[in-house]
């Protein structure tokens, strides 16, 4: 039997820790950029980046998602913060999925959920500090 078969499938210790105690989760004031997506699943997930330089200093996120939602969430601000902008925007689901220990095939799209929203956020920040420069004559 592979993972897919629920009866069989034994989430790791990292999910049910992101699950039971989901790291960075809440509102950040005044974030230097911010992503919001709507799976397909109809979970939609939001971030807020603060970057001290060109690095990710703190991510949080709020899901209105399931528990794997939260947990894929709170991995994908984990693994993003302290990161370049660039390299946070390069987040995949599989980096997700792979620190969470894997997931139940149906439940994978919560981690491509969370990295695009993390790749959303950080394209953010780079699209806010050229605005301003644009905008000089």
């Amino acid at each position: 039997m592979d993972r897919d078969e629920r009866s069989d499938w034994q989430p790791a210790p990292a999910l049910l820790d992101h699950m039971r105690q989901p790291r960075n989760n809440g509102w950040l004031l005044q974030p230097d950029g911010q992503g919001y997506m709507l799976g397909d699943c109809g979970d939609e997930m939001a971030m807020w980046v603060k970057a001290d330089g060109d690095r990710v200093e703190r991510i949080v996120f709020v899901t209105s998602g399931c528990g794997t939602s939260h947990a894929a969430g709170s991995m994908a601000t984990v693994l993003a913060t302290g990161r370049t902008i660039q390299e946070a925007m390069r987040l995949t689901q599989q980096e997700v999925l792979t620190a969470l220990g894997g997931l139940p095939k149906d439940h994978e799209h919560c981690a491509l959920l969370a990295a695009t929203t993390v790749q959303m956020a950080c394209e953010d920040v780079l699209v806010r500090r050229l605005a301003p420069a644009e905008s000089t004559p």
